[in-house]
């Protein structure tokens, strides 16, 4: 009894003190300390798949991207894919990216569900 007494108690002040939380101040102070989110130019990327490897969410996976020919051969070319549901918006990506083809982008995509 006295522990369910204590628990009501407690939860009776929380109510009457509020919010612990502080609101998330908005405008350009916010913009500038934000890391930004991984963006990847095809172009530049030589699918290495040091992205893949280094991501600690496994939020990367390497795709087919067509074919590339070496010397005589056509080798398949595979390509990083980011899942922004499972993205931590690290910038380890964009750190181990050789090439440069993977920057933090001051943007943000608020789609549920879609891999953009």
């Amino acid at each position: 009894m006295r522990g369910a007494l204590a628990l009501l108690v407690d939860a009776f002040k929380a109510i009457l003190e509020g919010p612990v939380t502080r609101p998330y101040p908005p405008g350009p102070a916010v913009e500038e300390e934000a890391r930004g989110m991984p963006v990847v130019d095809w172009e530049k990327c030589v699918g290495c798949s040091l992205c893949a490897r280094s991501c600690p969410a496994g939020a990367i996976e390497m795709v087919p991207a067509g074919k590339m020919r070496v010397g005589k051969r056509e080798v398949p070319v595979r390509k990083p894919r980011i899942d922004y549901m499972h993205c931590i918006y690290c910038g380890l990506c964009a750190e181990v990216c050789p090439r440069g083809a993977i920057t933090m982008a001051k943007k943000c995509i608020l789609i549920a569900g879609e891999n953009i």
